[in-house]
This record gives C-alpha cells, sequence and structure tokens, in this order.
C-alpha cells in the first residue's frame, strides 16, 4: 500500500514597493519563478484572486506600488515557492537595475 505524500500549504502578505507595482516585466519574472515549482501558487489583492498565473491575468489584477497582497501555495515545495516569491518582491523585482541613470546637462 502506497502511502499518501503529505502537501503542505503556506501564506505570506507581501507589499508591492517596485514603483511600477506588478506591471509587465514584474508579472513575467512572476510566472517565470513560479512555474519552476510543482505547488499550485494563487495570488490575491483583496477584490480577486488569480491561481493560473499568467502575465495577462496579473496585469488585469491591477496591482500598484504600496499595495498588499497575499500570496499563498499549496504542494510539496510550498514553503521553497512562498520564499521564492518573497524574495522576488524584496528584491523589488530587480528594477533599480533597469533604472535609467539621471544625468544633467551642463
Amino acid at each position: 500500500m502506497m502511502s499518501a505524500q503529505p502537501v503542505y500549504s503556506c501564506v505570506r502578505d507581501l507589499n508591492v514597493n517596485n514603483q511600477r507595482g506588478i506591471h509587465a516585466r514584474a508579472a513575467a519574472q512572476l510566472v517565470a519563478l513560479t512555474r519552476s515549482y510543482r505547488s499550485r501558487i494563487t495570488i490575491s489583492n483583496g477584490r480577486e484572486s488569480v491561481s493560473d498565473l499568467s502575465i495577462m491575468n496579473l496585469l488585469l489584477m491591477n496591482v500598484p506600488y504600496g499595495s498588499e497582497v497575499r500570496v499563498m501555495a499549496t504542494g510539496l515545495d510550498a514553503e521553497n515557492a512562498i520564499e521564492a516569491v518573497a524574495d522576488l518582491f524584496e528584491k523589488k523585482f530587480f528594477e533599480e537595475e533597469f533604472a535609467p541613470a539621471n544625468r544633467s546637462c551642463g
């Protein structure tokens, strides 16, 4: 008789601290990251939830700077998935790397 594998669930509330919120580039990064995990990942902004993570679904949620989202993961690697998503949010989707340098004309 095969024993069932345990299923884990994790939830984390995250702040959107990048200046552009969840825009196309941030959504693409989030989708790519979550697809590398086997857990089912859901993101909610308090008004709606998206569990079929796609760039379009995330953009339609309209999550601007300063928003809070709840990320839920269910599966064998749920904890690792939540940690990776939280890290992406904490790093502000690497937007500082893409920001143009301030230049002054003299």
